[in-house]
C-alpha cells in the first residue's frame, strides 16, 4: 500500500538502481574497480583501456540522476556535470546515447571501457548474456550517501481507450512485483 497512489492512479511496482559497470579484462583486480559515483572523475580512468562511459543526462534514468545530484547539492552537482563534460570533450569519458550503449560500450573489452554508469536492468543483460562485467552498488561506504534507486511506475491515463486493459496490466505488474517474479 506504500507504493499506490491514495487516488488509485498509479502504483510503483519495482526499482532500478544506478550501478557502475566494470569490465573485468580491462579491470582484473578488483582493487581497482571504481567504488562511487565521483570516480567517474578519478585520474586513475580514462586513458586507454580505461575509459568510462555514461548516458548523456538528457533523458530517463541517467536525468533523473543528474537531477537527484543537482537537488541535494547544486554548486556540488553542477561542478561534477561540467567536470563529466570537460572530460568527454577529452575523450576519456564517452557520452552515450542511452544506458544500453553503455552497457554494451563495457561488455566488449576491445571498446576499451573499463567501467560505465548504467541500471540494474541494463547490467543484469550485460550479466546475462555472459559478458566479463561485474556490477558495484556505488557509493556504499561510511559516510556516503548510498546508490540512488529509481522507482518504475505505471499509472491509468485518465481517458485512455482501453480503460479494462489498462487495468488489468497495473494489476498484473503490481502482483508480480508483489510476489518477487519481477525480471529484466
Amino acid at each position: 500500500e506504500a507504493w499506490r497512489d491514495t487516488k488509485g492512479t498509479y502504483v510503483a511496482f519495482a526499482g532500478r538502481a544506478r550501478v557502475l559497470l566494470v569490465n573485468t579484462k580491462l579491470l582484473p583486480d578488483p582493487k581497482d574497480w571504481p567504488r562511487r559515483v565521483e570516480d567517474l572523475l578519478d585520474p586513475r580512468f580514462g586513458g586507454p583501456g580505461r575509459a568510462i562511459a555514461v548516458a548523456k543526462p538528457l533523458t530517463g534514468t541517467t536525468f533523473t540522476h543528474a537531477v537527484s545530484l543537482l537537488t541535494r547539492d547544486p554548486a556540488k552537482g553542477e561542478a561534477f556535470w561540467r567536470a563529466v563534460a570537460a572530460r568527454a570533450a577529452k575523450g576519456e569519458i564517452k557520452a552515450a546515447s542511452g544506458n544500453g550503449a553503455v552497457m554494451q560500450l563495457v561488455s566488449d573489452p576491445s571498446k576499451g571501457i573499463a567501467f560505465g554508469l548504467t541500471d540494474t536492468d541494463d547490467a543484469r543483460v550485460a550479466v546475462t548474456k555472459g559478458a566479463p562485467v561485474e556490477v558495484i552498488y556505488p557509493d556504499q561506504g561510511e559516510g556516503e550517501v548510498g546508490t540512488l534507486v529509481i522507482p518504475n511506475t505505471v499509472a491509468l491515463v485518465k481517458g485512455g481507450g482501453h480503460p479494462a486493459a489498462g487495468e488489468r496490466l497495473l494489476r498484473w505488474l503490481a502482483d508480480v512485483a508483489r510476489a518477487g517474479d519481477a525480471t529484466g
